[in-house]
């Protein structure tokens, strides 16, 4: 057991947005603001914010995505330095951004269908998305797409039931889906 400490901050405060790492830093992309939210008023976020995991330190902005992206589902590939943010706000590009220097994320492929907080895993060459969230019916729909090329996501299968609002987890080889409801 251990305990939490506050290391920085974000540069607004957000919630629903996507996070993709590799070894020394994290990055946050998208979310939003909600209309009750003290910090001020509704907002939907576009920009690509990163922070360090070694030492303590605000994130700062890295980059944009192509457009607002709320509750997107986001990949890892770090043996290449690439993140991505897949989906998000009801659409289905996926965008790659560059993790070792800062730039804009850019139309990398699309997914089959259009997705609103799906779960999202990567392994060691693919990115994966499942399920979704705030769009009935919910869909049970398991998506694949490479790292490697600039391909369109395929349908590889199907959850046992169309959860939403599950969480990705990932392995070198496989995805995975838990939870949800």
């Amino acid at each position: 057991k251990g305990t939490m400490v506050n290391v920085g901050d974000l540069v607004h405060h957000i919630r629903g947005q996507a996070g993709t790492g590799n070894a020394d830093y994290g990055f946050v992309h998208g979310g939003h603001r909600a209309a009750s939210d003290p910090s001020g008023g509704a907002a939907t976020y576009n920009v690509i914010w990163r922070y360090a995991h070694v030492s303590s330190g605000n994130a700062t902005d890295w980059g944009d995505l192509l457009a607002n992206a709320d509750n997107a589902g986001a990949n890892s590939d770090p043996a290449n330095s690439y993140g991505y943010c897949a989906s998000g706000s009801g659409t289905n590009v996926i965008q790659r951004f560059a993790m070792s220097s800062s730039g804009n994320s850019v139309d990398w492929a699309d997914l089959t269908t259009s997705y609103y907080g799906p779960a999202s895993s990567s392994t060691a060459t693919h990115g994966y998305r499942s399920g979704n969230s705030y769009s009935a019916p919910h869909t049970k729909t398991i998506e694949k797409y490479p790292f490697a090329t600039q391909t369109n996501a395929t349908d590889i299968g199907d959850l046992i039931q169309p959860y939403h609002q599950a969480s990705g987890v990932s392995s070198t080889t496989h995805g995975y889906s838990a939870g949800g409801y």
